[in-house]
């Protein structure tokens, strides 16, 4: 009934899960990103805006933490000016919005602007940074060719300091990373297979007692990895911030990644809950040897004859601590004298069994008597090991919840859950696939490396028995962790890679295909495990009972299964050996990061024309206020070049000669002059044929200088960019 029951849960799972899987894929799913990359800005990178704005914005494609920075420069004179107005912010309205404000916009010359940012994700602490550059109304570099717009280039990916570039931090951090997930794998796997899988299975309880004598070690071993690693990997990535805002590393910046960002909230809640297991593992350890100290659990193998001999084994079968205590040597001496009383020669010379009858008379109830005591300690014993099962199972459901809770903690600061929508979904579905993975990998692992290993120390008679309830146990997780790991990766996995081109051209999808290789590896064993293995193993099982034990063909038969049993401990080392691949690959994809997706738009059209419209350019020279817009300032053209002065007082100048005079920056196409006179107003016309200037597309110099009676001449230089 209770393996019908468990048999409906498990369907019942798999079925709602292929369900809700279903329903997703109905709908395109967004695409998952890690860490914070730009996918827009105002300006947009490589843009040419008429004036200066006075905040500039940057859209990332996941939320930023306050810790963000970013700095404008004005190129002058060939030297980076910071024009920033105090420090960057994150937009409250929008998360995933950078707020950069221009101090005194309408004084900053003309020319060209770079932004230097630095983004620190909220959910995953990662730093990434990059340029974004715009011109306003002309580039100072007097550089002409074609653009490229858009935030293609706005982030550093593999240059100096690229987020995807392996530098000494990275590579440890890969590594730190990678540790983690095999501790955790193997704590979630060894957590899972003995608190729930193996649990109460009674034929095999003195094995799994052997096993908890060396994964208590084990415990404390995961436990203290996790502690170490998790704080490693967060030191390291406060390093990476502190290296890309130019600062030191100090205690500051540690406390500001904790309490200022999603990820250092969630490890300190996780860095809580592994000290409250190592805290609960202490505990059932103590109250384990102050209720149930170790004795040994004498077991009775064979018995032959007509009164039966015996043999054997009284060997203790440690308990948690495996402590062999002084009533060890106790049952030996009691195990020692029941075979020698057994084992005294029957002398056939019958004066001689006359001459002593009282000693003979007197054995039989001797040898009853120790009989007996001896079954009363080996009831007593079981009866101890069954009390220290059921208080060990009765913590069950707090490691559970426990490793569950840590599972989340992780799930919540994952790539998936930072854009995916819906959120829910998004963050259980990562879940399913850790847990999924620890069933299979860590219940594995488990299997292959403590208690495959104990069952040569089990006598014959016992370890195919012991083999068949392991296999029958465990088969059923097994194929329901395949089938939710698939589900729940094959969603995330679509998300991830937005078109077939980037499995070969990024690194993410090249990593994601060698993980595709090893998981099918890892299919194929398990294929071979449960559909080959497993049921040669059952089949020899179960006729080795049918043949008495003295028989030639039960010593061959049972060495057939022990042969069998050692090749399915080496399938199932293999598929450990290689999910350890399959785990640095997980740690490679945390590092890379998903491809990023830009917005679907056409940067060319909504810039060329502003680029293209006529943009009036100031000056302010001596007491004079010199305005000057060329239209349209395209090549092929006459073009208009309109002058506007004023005073001090805002009053127009009417009396002024101006003199134009152009030449381009790039090189020299020949310099074009001419002088306008004023008419009662205070704009000055001249207009230039096609063929006399402006013969070629680039940055365009036009010098103003302005003559008045009574006045010292004045005299400024423009930029003008003709398309």
């Amino acid at each position: 009934m209770q393996k019908r029951r468990l048999l409906v849960i498990l369907l019942s799972c798999i079925l709602a899960l292929v369900m809700h899987t279903g329903w997703l894929l109905c709908t395109p799913p967004p695409v998952a990103q890690a860490h914070a990359f730009v996918i827009g800005s105002d300006p947009v990178d490589g843009s040419t805006i008429a004036k200066v704005p006075s905040v500039a914005h940057i859209t990332f494609n996941a939320p930023i933490s306050t810790l963000s920075s970013a700095h404008i420069y004005s190129l002058q004179k060939g030297t980076l000016v910071d024009v920033t107005d105090g420090q960057a912010s994150v937009s409250h309205a929008n998360p995933r919005q950078l707020n950069i404000p221009l101090q005194s916009p309408d004084s900053l010359p003309e020319g060209s602007y770079e932004i230097k940012w630095v983004a620190v994700a909220a959910n995953d602490g990662q730093t990434t940074n990059g340029i974004i550059g715009f011109d306003v109304a002309v580039s100072s570099l007097g550089i002409s060719g074609q653009k490229v717009l858009g935030p293609t280039t706005s982030n550093n990916l593999y240059g100096t300091g690229g987020s995807r570039q392996f530098t000494t931090l990275s590579i440890l951090s890969v590594g730190w990373d990678w540790l983690v997930l095999i501790a955790l794998t193997f704590w979630i796997g060894l957590l899972i297979t003995e608190n729930w899988i193996l649990a109460r299975q009674s034929r095999i309880q003195s094995l799994l007692e052997r096993a908890r004598k060396r994964t208590t070690s084990l415990q404390w071993f995961c436990l203290c990895a996790l502690l170490i690693g998790e704080s490693v990997t967060f030191i390291l990535r406060v390093a990476q911030m502190s290296q890309a805002l130019d600062s030191s590393f100090s205690v500051s910046s540690v406390l500001a990644m904790l309490l200022q960002t999603t990820y250092g909230i969630l490890l300190i809640i996780r860095l809580a809950l592994i000290l409250v297991a190592m805290g609960l593992l202490y505990w059932t350890r103590r109250t384990s040897l102050k209720n149930y100290p170790a004795t040994p659990t004498p077991r009775l193998v064979t018995r032959t004859g007509v009164l039966g001999s015996i043999t054997g084994s009284l060997s203790p079968v440690t308990g948690q601590l495996g402590i062999v205590t002084s009533s060890t040597r106790t049952l030996n001496t009691t195990g020692a004298s029941i075979t020698s009383s057994l084992k005294q020669p029957t002398d056939s010379n019958p004066g001689k069994k006359a001459s002593n009858p009282g000693k003979r008379s007197s054995n039989p109830g001797t040898t009853r008597s120790l009989t007996h005591d001896t079954r009363e300690v080996t009831r007593d014993q079981e009866s101890r090991a069954n009390r220290l099962a059921s208080s060990q199972h009765g913590y069950a459901p707090i490691w559970l919840a426990l490793g569950g809770l840590i599972l989340l903690t992780r799930s919540l600061s994952s790539e998936a859950a930072q854009v995916l929508q819906p959120h829910a979904s998004a963050v259980l579905f990562d879940w399913i696939s850790l847990v999924s993975l620890g069933i299979w990998l860590g219940g594995l692992t488990y299997l292959g490396f403590i208690l495959f290993p104990l069952l040569s120390a089990v006598e014959r008679d016992h370890y195919a028995d012991a083999l068949v309830v392991i296999q029958r146990r465990f088969t059923p997780f097994q194929l329901g962790s395949i089938a939710a790991l698939l589900a729940s990766g094959f969603y995330l996995c679509e998300a991830s890679i937005p078109n077939r081109e980037a499995f070969l051209q990024d690194p993410y999808g090249r990593t994601l295909l060698v993980l595709f290789v090893l998981l099918v590896l890892m299919l194929i064993l398990s294929w071979v495990g449960m559909a080959v293995l497993r049921p040669k193993l059952m089949r020899q099982a179960l006729f080795l009972p049918v043949v008495t034990s003295d028989l030639p063909t039960r010593r061959a038969r049972q060495s057939v299964l022990l042969n069998t049993g050692r090749t399915l401990k080496q399938v199932v080392s293999a598929q450990s050996i290689i999910g350890a691949g399959v785990l640095l690959c997980l740690a490679l994809l945390a590092f890379y990061a998903p491809p990023i997706v830009y917005p679907e738009v056409n940067y060319n059209t909504s810039t060329s024309q502003a680029a293209n419209a006529p943009t009036t350019q100031t000056r302010q020279v001596g007491n004079l206020s010199l305005s000057l817009l060329v239209t349209p300032a395209r090549l092929n053209e006459s073009n208009t070049a309109i002058l506007t002065i004023k005073d001090a007082a805002g009053q127009p100048v009417t009396d002024a000669q101006v003199t134009l005079t152009l030449n381009m920056v790039a090189m020299d196409m020949g310099t074009t002059q001419t002088v306008v006179k004023g008419n009662d107003s205070a704009t000055y016309v001249a207009v230039f044929d096609k063929q006399q200037t402006f013969s070629m597309s680039g940055v365009w110099t036009v010098d103003v200088k302005v003559t008045r009676a009574g006045h010292d001449p004045v005299q400024t230089q423009f930029q003008v960019n003709i398309n």
